[in-house]
């Protein structure tokens, strides 16, 4: 893989009141803006970052006034370095009650300013670093989102651009392990939202030949999503009672245990750790 250098530090996660400043007329075009700090990483609090604020809240209106929306941390570039067709804005996000864990919202914009895909993630500890790859099989790069809880060692989140939205595909954590994920605590898994899709979906995805859905597949089907036939009673916390069985059912599927099992041979290392994580599970009876 060959990594581009680009990096993102943020300290905390503290809610600002949105864009604090009026766009004049004859302002910068907002892209060059977005341009010119790409590469370049701030802390919450710094005041280097208010340009590139600005220029989203033009790009976006409706950002103005949001309270929920803190500013930019990171713009990475995509593409050649003297012509990116793509840049991802990284930012944190609202208040997170959740202790240890806060949330960043990522947002794809395209060079003349539209935006091609945004997510609201949750990633663990406070973000520090992230960075891209260009990875084979993927045609846009992957996104590397690095967190860390009180100390090291680090947790990594990989994301793949999929048409208009982010997944993700992939979970680096060497004291949980890979890919794990807590759907069943209802609202501490990571990432972003995974679809919504029927058993046969989430089959068609783990068969296919496309990474991007055969990695997120795993990691929702290879989710901690609780006891088989439990439900958890804690109201509006716990994963619901439906997408819990879902997982069961698809890991029951004939098809999806002999792919999984396929999987864990793959000569790819991603698939085949994550497949090899999920032996038990769909061999559990």
């Amino acid at each position: 893989m060959r990594t581009l250098p680009c990096h993102a530090l943020l300290v905390a996660c503290i809610v600002t009141t949105g864009c604090s400043r009026q766009s004049k007329p004859d302002e910068v075009d907002p892209m060059v803006v977005v341009r010119n700090f790409s590469l370049r990483g701030f802390g919450w609090d710094d005041e280097s970052a208010w340009p590139l604020e600005g220029a989203l809240c033009r790009l976006f209106p409706e950002r103005n006034g949001k309270s929920e929306v803190c500013r930019p941390t990171c713009v990475l570039a995509f593409g050649s370095i003297d012509e990116p067709t793509l840049f991802l804005v990284i930012e944190p996000y609202g208040i997170n009650l959740n202790p240890g864990n806060n949330l960043i919202r990522l947002t794809l914009l395209d060079d003349l300013g539209k935006m091609r895909a945004s997510a609201i993630c949750l990633v663990c500890g406070m973000f520090i670093y992230a960075h891209h790859h260009f990875v084979e099989g993927f045609d846009l790069p992957v996104i590397a989102i690095e967190s860390i809880r009180h100390q090291p060692p680090y947790q990594t989140h990989w994301y793949a651009i999929n048409e208009n939205r982010f997944d993700l595909i992939r979970i680096d954590d060497p004291e949980w392990g890979e890919n794990c994920n807590n759907y069943h605590d209802g609202h501490r898994f990571f990432g972003p939202k995974p679809p919504q899709q029927s058993a046969e979906e989430w089959e068609a995805d783990l068969c296919s030949n496309d990474r991007t859905r055969v990695l997120r597949a795993l990691v929702w089907i290879g989710g901690d999503h609780g006891i088989k036939g439990s439900h958890d009673p804690r109201k509006g916390r716990g994963e619901d009672p439906v997408e819990s069985a879902l997982a069961w059912n698809v890991r029951a599927r004939p098809a999806v245990q002999v792919r999984v099992r396929e999987l864990a041979k793959s000569n790819e290392q991603w698939e085949r750790e994550a497949a090899t994580s999920m032996l038990p599970l769909v061999e559990r009876p």
